[in-house]
């Protein structure tokens, strides 16, 4: 990575407490949930992405000893990525009406469908970042809630300015990590800073204007 002064970022998880777990760990917690609904006589329902989100969640079931069912957008792009070469547990496309004696994986959306409505004794588990703030099994009307995101966690953000040279360290106030979805690191002395604004033809006072939050401030390095 070539060093900078200036990294700019669009954030999705840009505010301290979206620091993930590890993807491990999310994946055994994801299958301790869905054993434990069997268990009890329910149905794991897990709510994801189809693309991305839903391969890595059936990957992460691989050597489950219970049957992995499919909704069909999910079912369409775990098969392109099989065709791909992608090793993936076996899994089957759920037809809707079927018992189920396993889990399914379907989109959030699918809540909205009729057949989705006609299941019964589900257990439901949202897997998706946001699973790190309060009160998200309210908000996102689940049983459970797993945090595992494709985007970069707030670590991984710090990470990224570090290897570009940036101070890992932000001031108290007006933290450029403070508040998605829009946040700019700029990193440089003040002599550098100067020059930089002169040459970019902008001013904090202007972009602030835009950005009323104060998303954009400079992390002058001492």
């Amino acid at each position: 990575m070539p060093p900078a002064d200036i990294v700019i970022m669009e954030t999705t998880f840009g505010k301290p407490q979206h620091s993930f777990p590890y993807g491990e760990t999310v994946l055994c917690q994801i299958k301790e949930f869905c054993v434990d609904a069997l268990q009890q006589g329910d149905v794991p329902v897990l709510l994801c992405y189809s693309l991305g989100k839903g391969q890595e969640v059936l990957a992460g079931l691989s050597g489950v000893d219970f049957p992995i069912y499919l909704h069909t957008a999910h079912w369409n792009m775990s098969s392109l990525y099989r065709e791909f070469g992608v090793r993936l547990p076996f899994f089957r496309k759920y037809q809707a009406g079927q018992e189920l004696d396993g889990v399914l994986i379907c989109a959030s959306g699918c809540r909205r469908g009729a057949w989705f409505n006609g299941l019964s004794r589900i257990r439901t588990a949202y897997i998706s970042g946001w699973a790190l703030d309060k009160g998200a099994k309210w908000r996102f009307r689940t049983d459970a809630a797993f945090a595992l995101s494709d985007h970069a966690g707030y670590d991984d953000l710090l990470e990224y300015c570090r290897l570009a040279g940036a101070q890992t360290s932000t001031p108290s106030t007006a933290s450029p990590m403070s508040s998605p979805p829009i946040c700019a690191v700029v990193v440089t002395t003040r002599s550098r800073w100067a020059r930089i604004k002169t040459l970019l033809r902008f001013n904090l006072a202007s972009l602030n204007s835009f950005w009323p939050e104060r998303l954009f401030c400079p992390i002058l390095c001492p």
